[in-house]
């Protein structure tokens, strides 16, 4: 058993859209930063300069690109699970996060990591590679998210759905353990949809442009259009791109966007609401607020957009992007016929595109038309009210987690490490 202060662990869930990181035993995490950084880049490697953290990344300058940790990206239309490549981007974040933001050595304080019940086993070993050898933890744990959402709803076997940025999962947890082989998860998630809100407004004549591409606005007279100065720094396409996601895509869609109560039809009136874009000009939003989110989460092909998916080794398959009440049923079909009852009873919603107006009602309404198998009882989709509760839900969870008395002869040490290599995680962290 390793001697730590319990309430001295740091706890990291890192997101494909923000890390959130603090330490064990708070309520919330001390620190919620962006998952992309800026990079400008150097006559070599060693001399490129790294931006991270939300006002660094925000801030325009000439030639600086955003890129990501992870496969897709931040605007990428990849659809692989979310598996990092960039680990040199992966570790600084880490690195900075430990050393400038929470203020901690990690040779002192033991790293909790979240990760998602479809992650690839070599990834794993990785991230508990450099951990160990250039991070130098002293100790070190990984816990499936859905786990920790069911540890921060107060419960310990659940059927867990998530939906964050780059995908959605449905998780069975039974005592306290993620039941792996019956995960269904799928790339419609947040992402997605803000890529299709992204190519309907494209359709409009209102040009999107993010807060740093204009020093000022001015209106004219006797007009209703506004004068616009055009900001002459010279910044990288990817740059642009992912402040008009964060400046105008993000605030629309958490505004405006909604899911009906029922299955939304086409031919339903709709009256249109006005949205204030950064230079002041508006755009009117109608039946377009409803029928993207149905057409993602609720339609009965869910695959706008989606080609495909390929099989990859140790990670469950995706299938055919499908309603979302139809991927917990068909989960909860796979499992043993004995925790079927308790699953069905025990519906979580996490993740922060669950926030989407109007989602967890339609969601308890649809699995309630569908009904459960004969002699199941399905109760109330445990989904708090609370904004930050339902996004920080996996950090919370480990925050619990860590905190226990019971938990600190689990951790994976130095030594454990050096006795057996990366290979340790699979034992250790189940």
């Amino acid at each position: 058993m390793i001697d730590f202060d319990e309430g001295g662990s740091c706890v990291i869930d890192f997101g494909a859209h923000t890390i959130k990181a603090g330490f064990a035993g708070s309520r919330e995490p001390q620190t919620v930063q962006p998952t992309c950084l800026g990079v400008l880049p150097g006559a070599t490697p060693e001399e490129r300069r790294l931006y991270m953290g939300t006002n660094e990344i925000r801030q325009a300058r000439d030639n600086m690109e955003i890129h990501s940790p992870f496969v897709h990206g931040n605007l990428e239309k990849d659809v692989t699970s979310p598996k990092i490549q960039h680990w040199d981007l992966w570790e600084a974040h880490i690195r900075r996060i430990l050393n400038k933001v929470l203020n901690v050595s990690p040779k002192e304080h033991p790293l909790l990591l979240a990760e998602p019940s479809f992650v690839d086993p070599q990834q794993r070993e990785k991230i508990t590679q450099l951990c160990f050898e250039a991070l130098d933890c002293q100790a070190v744990y990984m816990v499936k998210s859905p786990v920790l959402s069911t540890f921060s709803f107060g419960r310990s076997t659940a059927c867990v759905f998530e939906c964050g940025h780059s995908a959605s999962s449905v998780t069975p947890v039974h005592e306290g353990f993620a039941l792996t082989k019956p995960v269904i998860w799928s790339p419609q998630a947040g992402n997605h949809l803000s890529m299709q809100i992204y190519d309907y407004l494209q359709t409009l004549d209102n040009p999107l442009r993010p807060r740093h591409s204009f020093s000022k606005k001015r209106l004219q007279r006797d007009s209703d259009k506004w004068d616009i100065v055009e900001n002459s720094a010279k910044v990288h396409n990817s740059f642009r791109k992912y402040t008009v996601y964060e400046d105008i895509i993000q605030d629309l869609k958490e505004s405006t966007f909604k899911v009906s109560e029922s299955e939304f039809q086409e031919s339903t009136p709709i009256p249109k609401q006005p949205y204030e874009l950064p230079d002041g000009s508006t755009i009117n939003l109608a039946a377009q607020r409803y029928s993207i989110p149905e057409e993602i989460f609720f339609g009965p092909s869910s695959s706008s957009a989606i080609p495909p998916q390929q099989p990859q080794p140790h990670i469950p398959t995706p299938l055919t992007p499908k309603p979302v009440p139809d991927m917990i049923r068909d989960c909860i079909a796979q499992c043993d016929q004995d925790i079927r009852r308790e699953l069905f009873s025990n519906i979580v919603a996490s993740g922060g595109s669950t926030l989407l107006q109007g989602f967890t009602k339609r969601l308890e309404k649809e699995l309630t038309a569908r009904g459960p198998p004969p002699a199941l009882k399905l109760r109330p989709i445990v989904a708090p009210q609370s904004r930050d509760e339902r996004r920080f839900g996996v950090w919370i969870g480990g925050a619990i987690l860590a905190s226990l008395g019971s938990f600190q002869q689990l951790w994976i040490s130095k030594a454990d490490y050096a006795e057996v290599g990366a290979s340790v995680v699979h034992r250790k962290c189940p």
